[in-house]
């Protein structure tokens, strides 16, 4: 089961949504539909969904005010006719940004993108473990470089080393 929050100010937007979802996909239960940001914060407060449905402006003001008073978890995907508020909009939560009115094919895909955010996050975590791992170790930089000094090979620290240059298709050191 998919629980999705719908967060429109417009009631035949919001339940045109709901329609669209449900036709979509059947797993889908509407949690909510909240039309301002006021509704919108309290109900996050003590609730939670597995994806939101949102709209930019709504009846009491603009919806990333709602990110500025409650930690929302749940991806979002923005339903909106205004097309400038994109980058802004995947700052926070945002795994897409759909133009009203809102197609089917393109909610289609974007509930695709959703579930396949999700499904990526429940793999096994050992390799993004050893990634992070590896990130975090302090990088090992040579400590000496093994270098001919006219006849001699020689052992030079990198401490030493004031720079390196290139002549001739040699590389030198001073």
């Amino acid at each position: 089961m998919l629980r999705v929050l719908i967060i429109e100010d417009e009631k035949p937007a919001a339940d045109y949504l709901e329609h669209l979802l449900g036709r979509i996909d059947s797993q889908v239960e509407v949690m909510a539909k909240l039309a301002t940001v006021r509704e919108s914060v309290v109900w996050l407060s003590s609730n939670r969904s597995d994806l939101i449905m949102m709209d930019i402006h709504l009846a009491d003001g603009n919806c990333f005010s709602i990110f500025d008073q409650v930690d929302v978890k749940a991806p979002v995907i923005f339903t909106t006719a205004y097309d400038q508020y994109a980058i802004k909009a995947f700052k926070v939560n945002s795994i897409d940004y759909l133009l009203k009115p809102i197609d089917e094919k393109e909610l289609r895909k974007s509930l695709e993108k959703f579930h396949q955010f999700t499904s990526a996050a429940s793999y096994d975590m050992t390799e993004l473990t050893e990634v992070i791992r590896a990130m975090n170790r302090k990088p090992e930089f040579q400590q000496r470089f093994i270098v001919y000094a006219g006849e001699k090979i020689r052992s030079v620290k990198t401490n030493e080393i004031a720079y390196f240059y290139i002549a001739e298709k040699d590389v030198f050191l001073c």
